[in-house]
């Protein structure tokens, strides 16, 4: 359905409005994860309408059991024969060296007929676009998309649909589609609708990456963010990252009238028994605002059939109690996030980092290695059980004073993160002294404890966390269901074009792969007239499926039809294109390869060509008005320190709008009276509470003769043409934060009109001097290097003050205080708030001052100081960018994964 059909029948009504018939709602896609074969098939059966998963490499769940790409064109036929796509995710960041083993996988994804590929890297989107330009791909989530400009951005630059991020408002979705209607600009939305949540705004998490070189952005996180840490600055202690899990179950009429197009289920690292459960539920959710796929059961929270027959299991499934089989399934406590407001609620778990089921009793007595509990819920020999301390596993001042912490507060949240918990399978229960196998709810039972990891006591709370008939039933869903499932290697649709010449059929065969026509041929059958058969029948069932090819197609008639074909004629032919279409389709694949080769073996002879000894300018970053004052306090400054360009970046956490004109001011005295030129940097999130400042800001920059800029993300280019329709004339650079770790990118980034670009503080210095033999220099783009910064280890909505305080106390009482915290291993980090969003960075900077083999001068045209977020004082500044230029060393600093290599 185009977005014109959809604005006749959606009217886009603010969420809570509900004047809308369900009926005249357009029911958005329901794409669930699978990072398995079991959770794939579960996800079919159970009702998905699309599934997602990940190959060997190059995905964002790369622990995930994932899938060979020799599998999918399988996994593809038989999803379509439950009328479900398959979306296969390369979301991940890709260094220069790995774009060789890229171009033989986008083959085969390609004939597998997956749908859509999921894209973070933007140097593979300018790849797949320039290379594959077939494949149709969708923004992910870590592309960090948060505003309509982040949209508009990504369909220019090749993408179908958006993954949002999480953080996101219901109303700001509504906003972006209403906007994208009215501008006739066809993106789909899609936006997370259940699972995980990360911390930070996914893709700008630098934490597991800079910390421990396992870089989230290339499917290798720490999961950092459910460690539990000690505060320093006051009194406290807990899970202060660890979000709970994304619930939009009393939110799916307002995300539907807000036109989004795709709700996802997070979880490919999760079993079938979740997948299964998860897509249940929002299948009955989606039925019951929109059009129904199927028959909706009557009983109050159970879900509607599968689309699918699975047989035994349909029945059982339809009296099941969905909500129940959600807890039993892996989650934490739900959470809506920010779908209703940014203050609706608490989004972070400071007690508990992982799954705990469903509460069934608390411990009331102990005799020996049993315990004994009153039900309230049925249970089973081997479901799961976990015994939980009453004891809070955190400290919080505000909720719990200023008394010291105690060792056994911090000792059980770190066992509960190393997962020493108290958690067993059900094998022995005795009721009324007798051994039983089930028990039903309202009875006393005694339970064996056969888990030796810590003692139970009275008082404490028993959770089931697993149901082995729950269990049962997945396993029936995860497994294929009717005919056996044909191998399949290769996709291909197939046009006859038939047409009588004389006494011969002259046949005219096409063979398309997606989009990309790779054979052509003329044949002459003979010609046998025939009232009985049809020709068109005949070719469309031999030629369906080749076995000894593996090849599935699908087959278009055109021309006379009322012809036959003697069979062993028909073998023949039949044998003969088979051979002949797979070597085309490698012919088609090599002839591709030789060109990729060929540009890129002609842009590194470019580089080669050009390459002159770089200028190794140098740059200084600030957020810090006192630092712009202190500048002009000491002229001398700059030609002492050799800073060549002042780059500021304002934010409404630092100064109020009204008071933009005395910060302009003092920057147009820096630029005109000392001659340093000024650039305007864009942060890395913008969200539209955050826009008129910057509008204002970026206008007040130009009227004073400012035309530098620098975007952060790829919102900000769009931003940027929304001040001035002159900004072709501008200057404008790319901050780490656009993800650049292989030169394709910074070839994306020269064709956007980027005159400087900057390298990943993930990175490491093997990738980055193979990017700079392939630099784009021909398109006269800069280099430049980050040699001192804070470097963000999380930037998010979510705020630990608000946990801490269960609840958002408003501004007034929270102070926007900063948090000083240490992790299990004594490894100090600040939690900084700059009004509503928090930035966590590392006590230790990372420098590379001092290392002679990346900051001599002839290896980048720039080198760039940032001074970000943590309050250094001007002699800091000043010390800190000296001691670089003499070569030192500075001490109680980080290199990051510069000298190490980036998983």
């Amino acid at each position: 359905m185009s977005p014109t059909d959809l604005k006749n029948i959606l009217p886009l009504e603010l969420p809570g409005e509900n004047k809308i018939s369900p009926l005249l709602l357009h029911a958005p896609e329901l794409l669930a994860p699978a990072g398995g074969i079991e959770q794939f098939f579960a996800a079919i059966h159970a009702g998905a309408d699309a599934v997602y998963l990940g190959l060997k490499d190059f995905n964002a769940r790369r622990r995930a059991q994932n899938f060979d790409v020799q599998e999918l064109g399988t996994l593809v036929a038989y999803a379509a024969q439950h009328g479900v796509k398959v979306l296969v995710t390369l979301n991940v960041l890709i260094k220069e060296a790995e774009f060789a083993r890229i171009t033989p996988l986008l083959e085969e994804i390609m004939s597998a007929g997956v749908y859509a590929l999921i894209v973070q890297d933007l140097g593979l989107a300018y790849f797949i676009k320039t290379f594959f330009p077939a494949i149709r791909m969708h923004a992910s989530t870590q592309l960090a998309v948060h505003n309509y400009e982040g949209v508009v951005k990504a369909y220019e630059l090749g993408f179908s649909r958006v993954v949002l991020a999480r953080e996101l408002t219901i109303l700001e979705i509504s906003k972006i589609k209403k906007k994208l209607l009215a501008e006739h600009i066809p993106v789909e939305l899609e936006v997370f609708c259940h699972g995980s949540l990360c911390y930070s705004y996914s893709g700008l998490c630098f934490f597991s990456g800079s910390e421990g070189g396992r870089s989230g952005n290339r499917g290798e996180c720490a999961y950092t963010c459910r460690k539990p840490y000690k505060i320093l600055s006051e009194p406290g202690h807990g899970f202060l990252f660890s979000m709970k899990d994304l619930s939009t179950t009393a939110n799916i009429l307002d995300l539907v009238k807000a036109g989004v197009d795709t709700l996802k289920i997070e979880g490919r690292k999760k079993d079938a028994q979740y997948v299964m459960s998860a897509v249940r539920i929002y299948r009955q959710k989606i039925a019951e605002v929109s059009p129904p796929k199927a028959p909706i059961c009557e009983a109050e929270e159970v879900c509607a059939p599968p689309k699918s027959a699975i047989g035994e299991a349909e029945g059982i499934l339809a009296k099941r109690n969905i909500q129940k089989d959600l807890m039993l399934s892996f989650s934490r406590e739900f959470t809506s996030l920010f779908v209703n407001n940014r203050y609706h609620e608490n989004v972070i778990d400071l007690n508990n980092p992982t799954h705990l089921g469903m509460k069934i009793g608390a411990v009331e007595k102990i005799t020996g290695e049993k315990i004994a509990c009153t039900l309230l819920d049925d249970v089973e020999v081997y479901d799961g059980i976990r015994i939980e301390p009453q004891a809070k596993n955190f400290h919080a001042l505000p909720q719990h004073g200023s008394q010291s912490l105690t060792p056994e507060t911090l000792t059980r949240s770190q066992e509960k993160y190393a997962g020493n918990a108290l958690e067993f399978s059900l094998r022995d229960m005795w009721h009324e002294n007798k051994k039983i196998f089930r028990a039903q709810k309202g009875q006393t039972v005694f339970i064996a404890i056969t888990s030796a990891s810590r003692q139970a006591k009275i008082g404490d709370t028993v959770y089931k966390t697993r149901s082995v008939e729950l269990k049962q039933i997945a396993e029936k869903l995860s497994k294929p269901q009717g005919d056996r499932v044909k191998k399949v290697a290769a996709h291909v649709h197939l046009r006859f074009i038939v047409a009588q010449a004389k006494d011969q059929l002259s046949v005219h065969i096409l063979g398309m792969r997606q989009q990309e026509q790779f054979f052509q041929s003329e044949e002459f059958w003979p010609l046998i007239k025939s009232e009985q058969s049809s020709l068109k029948e005949i070719l469309t069932k031999e030629f369906s499926y080749h076995g000894t090819t593996e090849m599935s197609c699908t087959v278009e008639v055109e021309g006379k039809t009322d012809f036959f074909i003697p069979p062993s004629q028909l073998k023949k032919i039949k044998r003969t294109l088979a051979q002949n279409l797979r070597e085309a389709l490698d012919q088609f694949g090599q002839a591709r390869q030789a060109r990729i080769e060929s540009v890129y073996k002609e842009r590194k002879q470019k580089s080669f060509e050009k390459k002159i000894a770089a200028t190794g300018k140098l740059a200084l970053k600030t957020d810090q008005i006192a630092h712009l004052k202190s500048m002009l306090q000491e002229p001398d400054f700059f030609s002492q320190s050799k800073i060549a360009e002042l780059v500021f970046e304002p934010k409404r956490s630092q100064f109020k709008i009204s008071d933009t004109h005395l910060v302009i001011n003092t920057l147009k005295t820096i630029a005109h009276d000392l001659g340093i030129p000024i650039r305007i940097a864009l942060p890395m999130v913008f969200r539209v509470w955050d826009k008129p400042f910057l509008l204002h800001f970026v206008q007040k920059s130009l009227d004073i003769g400012v035309n530098l800029f620098e975007t952060a993300n790829i919102g900000g280019f769009e931003l940027l043409k929304q001040v001035s329709k002159e900004h072709n004339n501008w200057g404008i650079s790319t901050d780490f934060s656009l993800y650049a770790l292989n030169s394709y990118t910074f070839q994306q980034f020269a064709e956007l009109g980027v005159t400087r670009a900057t390298f990943s503080v993930e990175d490491d210095a093997k990738n980055i001097m193979d990017i700079l033999s392939a630099w784009p220099r021909a398109a006269g783009i800069e280099s430049q290097l980050i040699v001192f910064k804070d470097i963000p280890l999380f930037v998010a909505e979510s705020c630990s003050l608000t946990a801490l305080h269960n609840g958002c106390p408003g501004s007034t009482v929270c102070g926007y205080r900063s948090l000083e915290i240490e992790d299990e291993a004594g490894a100090r980090y600040t939690v900084a708030h700059e009004a509503c969003r928090s930035v966590v960075y590392s006590k230790e900077p990372f420098s590379l001052a001092g290392h002679r083999h990346l900051d001599v001068p002839d290896q980048f045209d720039w080198y760039r100081f940032d001074f970000l977020t943590r309050q250094y004082s001007w002699n800091q500044v000043k010390d800190i960018i000296h001691g670089a230029l003499e070569h030192k060393l500075m001490p109680s600093s980080h290199t990051a994964n510069v000298y190490k290599e980036l998983l």
